[in-house]
């Protein structure tokens, strides 16, 4: 959904778009309106360009939207760009936009994936359980490639197994092969926010991590911090998380496919 936000010519058409899709939809303007403290009309003149939201107003739709920290930035700078009042200035702001742009890349490329041609009904099938993804790592090791070891290894119903197969079947992440077994695709899985079903996906992994506490210690590492910091500090830790997640990944790509093991990581403002 947010990629809308990087592909549209100005800020009005983005939250015009964005606006009509889930989780909006109907009534969002509405609701947009009470959050910014203003008259529904003037959400509607400036969704049809006859009027401007201040920066202020453009900021609090960016908090409606759920905008992270980057997009949020982008979207502020976008408006800006849109409202000035000179060549100069406007081209000023554009090569802000185009910055904010190749840092993007940057951080999409730190996580490199082949993803095949889904449609959203796909993301939210594959994300509803934590099944499907559970399976679509297992089935890299050659001893977990059947339902039978699958069912054993994870702990799940036959049943519920086949149908999680089933589903990276037809996504085009697994494949049938000679004697029951099922193999990898060699795409792999990365969903930027705004991919459908990504709650979905955050909750199921977060469940999983709260019922391994209740495990024997097995060298997992749990760890919650809640600290007070400031915007810089902030900025700081995630560049850093994000250089980790990096090379989490470097060491993933050599490894061999023995075990499924599971990364939650959150760095967020929970009162703002």
């Amino acid at each position: 959904m947010m990629e809308l936000l990087y592909e549209s010519p100005n800020y009005r058409v983005f939250l015009r778009k964005v606006l009509e899709l889930p989780p909006f939809g109907r009534g969002s303007r509405l609701r947009l309106a009470e959050e910014l403290g203003v008259q529904p009309s003037l959400v509607s003149q400036v969704l049809s360009e006859k009027l401007e939201f201040t920066l202020e107003q453009v900021f609090g739709a960016a908090k409606f939207l759920g905008l992270d920290t980057a997009e949020t930035r982008y979207f502020l700078t976008l408006h800006q760009r849109d409202r000035a009042a000179s060549p100069k200035l406007r081209a000023y702001f554009q090569n802000d936009l185009d910055s904010l742009l190749r840092e993007r890349g940057e951080i999409r490329r730190r996580v490199k994936r082949s993803l095949p041609a889904l449609k959203p009904e796909d993301f939210y099938r594959y994300y509803e359980g934590y099944l499907p993804a559970a399976i679509h790592m297992a089935i890299r090791n050659p001893d977990r490639q059947k339902i039978e070891s699958l069912s054993e290894y994870l702990r799940a119903d036959r049943t519920a197994i086949r149908r999680s197969l089933e589903i990276l079947v037809e996504m085009g992440l697994a494949k049938p092969a000679t004697g029951g077994r099922f193999h990898p695709n060699e795409a792999n899985l990365h969903a930027p926010t705004g991919t459908p079903g990504l709650l979905s996906h955050h909750l199921n992994w977060r469940n999983q991590a709260i019922r391994s506490l209740d495990r024997p210690p097995d060298g997992a590492l749990h760890y919650t911090w809640v600290m007070s910091a400031d915007p810089s500090a902030f900025e700081h830790i995630r560049d850093e998380l994000l250089k980790c997640i990096q090379s989490t990944d470097a060491a993933v790509v050599k490894a061999q496919d023995s075990a499924v093991y599971a990364l939650t990581l959150d760095l967020f403002r929970p009162f703002d």
